[in-house]
């Protein structure tokens, strides 16, 4: 029995987040071994396993696989998903106090890729759900906040709430997007300081396409953190802070100088998975443009998470 825990646990250890289904077709055993085995690992605190389910199955993991678990169920989420991980990030918190119950059963199925909590009102246990940027201290307090609103009073709570965040630390940045096309700013006495000198961001992009882009970057006062080349010379991703009304907020920007050809619908919804699973909106600044299919799929699927930009807009 101990050399089938440790096939199983090899299994999942190369594979990544598996089903019993998955592990017993490789490891020639029957699926109910095998869910017992998985499950004793679970209760010895070996291994995890997803909220969501897969058919009638969980996702069993291994500690340290939570971004291959987040991409798998990345993967399956559907529109009606999609919409309320949009949702969630614009307030940054929402309780089940302030949802429908299909809308608070759907944030239960997203619990793999957001943080749940529940809090005590006069009483009553709430669930809520917030993006694990904000720290679960100071998605408490918003979360109190919007109970004292809605049912008036003042709660004092059962358990001990940790010391606040120190004064000079900031609420979490909610998602606003950016406008495309904006007015350049006059000049400051302090630039923000840029990471890299301008020649040595986004090497063998073409000179043109890539002084519109930073002179964009310029114009919108945008701070490049940090770069890595996706596809040699055609794609590139880096992380930026964008100025919003309420602070700079993170994006991640994908370049993409693909010759002639536009990017596709394929393209753009590997790039929303991407923006999903990271929890970050994303910008896409394309050359030659989007194609049909592309800024349709957008149009329905993406529009809250993602901005698509392209070259004559940079202008």
């Amino acid at each position: 029995m101990a050399r089938l825990d440790e096939s199983i646990l090899e299994f999942i250890r190369r594979n990544g987040p598996s089903t019993p289904i998955e592990v017993a077709q490789r490891v020639g055993v029957n699926s109910i071994i095998v869910t017992a085995v998985l499950v004793d690992a679970v209760s010895q605190r070996k291994l995890l396993h997803s909220k969501r389910k897969f058919g009638s199955m969980k996702l069993y993991y291994l500690p340290g696989q939570e971004q291959a678990l987040q991409k798998r169920v990345g993967a399956t989420l559907t529109p009606q998903d999609r919409e309320l991980l949009n949702k969630l990030m614009k307030e940054n918190v929402i309780g089940e106090f302030e949802v429908g119950p299909n809308e608070a059963a759907g944030f239960s199925s997203l619990e793999d890729l957001v943080v749940k909590f529940t809090i005590d009102f006069n009483g009553k246990m709430f669930k809520c759900w917030a993006v694990p940027q904000i720290g679960e201290q100071k998605a408490k307090e918003i979360a109190m906040n919007k109970l004292v609103s809605k049912f008036g009073g003042v709660q004092k709570p059962v358990q001990k709430i940790e010391p606040p965040v120190q004064k000079d630390v900031q609420p979490a940045p909610q998602v606003i997007k950016p406008e495309v096309k904006v007015q350049p700013k006059p000049v400051q006495k302090e630039k923000s300081k840029k990471p890299k000198a301008r020649q040595e961001i986004l090497p063998g992009l073409g000179d043109k396409f890539k002084d519109n882009v930073l002179e964009w970057f310029e114009k919108q006062n945008i701070d490049v953190e940090s770069e890595k080349v996706v596809k040699e010379k055609k794609e590139y991703e880096l992380k930026i802070k964008i100025p919003t009304p309420i602070g700079r907020q993170t994006y991640f920007v994908r370049i993409i100088n693909t010759g002639k050809k536009k990017v596709g619908q394929s393209e753009l919804s590997e790039i929303g998975m991407d923006a999903i699973t990271k929890r970050t909106p994303a910008i896409v600044i394309s050359r030659t443009g989007f194609a049909k299919n592309a800024k349709k799929y957008w149009e329905k699927e993406l529009k809250d998470m993602v901005t698509l930009v392209s070259e004559e807009d940079l202008e």
